[in-house]
């Protein structure tokens, strides 16, 4: 007869796969994600006042999901998504990207600077 194993059997076989990727993981210098928008970047954001048309197509703010209202303002990132001001000045203390498309923009740290500049040079 077989030996008794304690578990799953399938927990010794993927538990090696684990602790691979968590060494992966732990080496790889983007692990954070990337870092926070710059500062003076989200400061510069163009802000604009929603329009008639805009409200009459049903235009809303794609993080909370509530429809603009006529002369609310807003933030337009350069990708032309625009946003709440509640709701994508926090995003972008966290993130360097458009939460819909991910367009980067510039960071406060050149480290990672540098890397996105030498990845979309090669």
């Amino acid at each position: 007869m077989f030996p008794m194993l304690a578990g799953n059997a399938g927990d010794y076989a993927f538990g090696n796969m684990a602790n691979v990727i968590n060494q992966l993981m732990q080496h790889d210098p983007n692990r954070h994600g990337a870092p926070p928008a710059a500062k003076e970047v989200v400061e510069m954001l163009p802000k604009v006042k929603v329009t008639q048309n805009e409200v009459d197509g049903s235009a809303e703010c794609p993080v909370c999901k509530d429809l603009f209202a006529v002369d609310d303002e807003v933030h337009c990132l350069p990708c032309n998504h625009s946003f709440h001001p509640d709701c994508i000045v926090p995003w972008l203390k966290q993130h360097n990207s458009c939460p819909l498309c991910r367009f980067e923009l510039p960071t406060d740290d050149p480290d990672y600077e540098r890397r996105r500049a030498a990845s979309s040079s090669t």
